[in-house]
């Protein structure tokens, strides 16, 4: 296994104070990445497990600010395209967000999400706005569904929680 084989970027910009670096939980200004592509399939399930595994083994770091753009994940497949800007990423025994806003695309729907990481609990406000075709194909008989619906959204090792409110739809018969 390679990496060149699942992981490509276009560019990688890297801004820091090399005192920072010094500390014990080590400190970056930013990391900007334009144009990464993650194929998915090119790691084994075998290769996860071990990093999981070793996740445990992760230093703790201080992220100031993170920008991925035009970023690309393959499985097998699906593509899912996405932009993503956040703030103040830490990680010691748990990874923690300031703030995060993503912009996620793929041949099902599209997702706009603003939100926060605790303790690895993300918790997130999202826009989801379905693609014509599934919008045709599951809601066709379904009146006055929104074009784009709010989610609330929890997300940890527990599950996932989604809440949303839909108002005035019904089912038409004919």
């Amino acid at each position: 296994f390679s990496y060149s084989d699942g992981l490509r970027i276009k560019e990688l910009e890297l801004k820091y104070n090399l005192l920072k670096l010094l500390r014990p939980t080590p400190k970056i200004d930013h990391l900007f990445i334009d144009g990464i592509t993650l194929d998915v399939s090119q790691f084994s399930k075998s290769e996860s497990e071990e990093s999981s595994a070793t996740s445990q083994a992760i230093p703790p770091f201080f992220l100031e600010k993170l920008s991925l753009h035009q970023a690309q994940m393959r499985v097998q497949e699906e593509r899912i395209y996405f932009d993503l800007q956040a703030d103040a990423l830490s990680f010691e025994k748990a990874l923690d967000v300031k703030g995060f806003t993503l912009a996620l695309q793929t041949q099902y729907a599209l997702l706009q999400a603003k939100g926060d990481v605790r303790d690895s609990e993300l918790f997130a406000q999202t826009q989801l706005e379905l693609a014509d075709a599934l919008r045709e194909k599951y809601l066709r008989d379904i009146k006055n569904f929104p074009r784009k619906v709010s989610l609330d959204v929890v997300l940890s090792q527990k599950g996932v929680h989604v809440r949303t409110q839909l108002k005035n739809i019904f089912l038409s018969l004919i």
